[in-house]
């Protein structure tokens, strides 16, 4: 099972926009013979420190 708690806030009146690199994808693990090329998000692909598995599909 895999879950994601997402917190959101609006921005505040004048408050610069942040950083919009979390709309990034990056490869995880190229196309196979038989499947696909495995994209997430660039936050989660980024040296692995963010999640506790490795990719795949079934």
């Amino acid at each position: 099972m895999v879950v994601d708690i997402l917190f959101l806030r609006k921005r505040k009146v004048g408050e610069p926009e942040g950083d919009l690199s979390w709309l990034d994808i990056e490869e995880v693990r190229p196309a196979a013979n038989d499947e696909g090329a495995i994209r997430v998000n660039r936050w989660f692909g980024s040296p692995g420190i963010r999640i506790l598995c490795s990719a795949g599909t079934r």
